[in-house]
């Protein structure tokens, strides 16, 4: 957590080229994208951790009949890939529960599950805060996030630069900082844990 902390003042307090403080952008919700409040995510998340502590069981059932095993390490996340067109890929270090959302249908119940499409991402799930030295005014830098892929073992986000020939224009590499917004949608498959906060800000 320290290294973390001393490694974002350290981006923070860097002067930009025009001597002016550096901003840090915040992404915004596209205008066509309709959103569910906090109230519905909160509902969504009470269905996940039910399903998550079913899962857990059955992983631990599984277990106790086949050889012993240490017990699960804390989950942790990297950023293993930040390619040109914005696709951040997030590792995770061991198969963790995706949540049950995705507009897929429910077998029980036929319900249409919650869409990643519903959800505000920086609000919801992973808030990514890009931060310009180029002293580039604040709205031509505008941005979202778009989940495009939730699987056991990764996590891919695209972050949609409306004009991305502005990122770390000049020869001068730009920063993001990616902060966990709710960990209980990143738990573990084995213990059921979710990561702990202090590994929740990656920069």
């Amino acid at each position: 957590m320290q290294e973390n902390e001393d490694k974002l003042k350290e981006v923070l307090t860097v002067a930009s080229p025009t001597g002016e403080p550096i901003e840090t952008l915040s992404a915004k919700v596209p205008e066509w994208q309709t959103v569910i409040s906090e109230e519905e995510v909160s509902v969504e998340l009470k269905k996940f951790q039910a399903e998550v502590n079913r899962k857990v069981a059955e992983n631990k059932k599984k277990r106790a009949e086949g050889p012993p095993r240490p017990p699960a390490p804390p989950v942790d996340i990297e950023i293993s890939k930040i390619s040109r067109d914005g696709k951040v890929d997030m590792d995770f270090n061991q198969p963790l529960i995706p949540p049950t959302f995705g507009g897929t249908q429910d077998e029980a119940t036929g319900r249409l599950l919650m869409n990643f499409d519903q959800l505000n991402v920086a609000r919801d799930v992973v808030d990514i805060k890009f931060i310009s030295k180029n002293g580039e005014e604040d709205d031509k830098l505008e941005y979202s996030l778009v989940i495009e892929d939730w699987t056991p073992e990764k996590l891919r986000i695209f972050v949609n630069f409306t004009n991305p020939t502005l990122v770390s224009n000049g020869g001068i590499e730009d920063s993001m900082i990616f902060k966990i917004q709710n960990p209980d949608l990143f738990r573990s498959a084995e213990s059921g844990e979710p990561i702990t906060e202090d590994r929740g800000t990656m920069i």
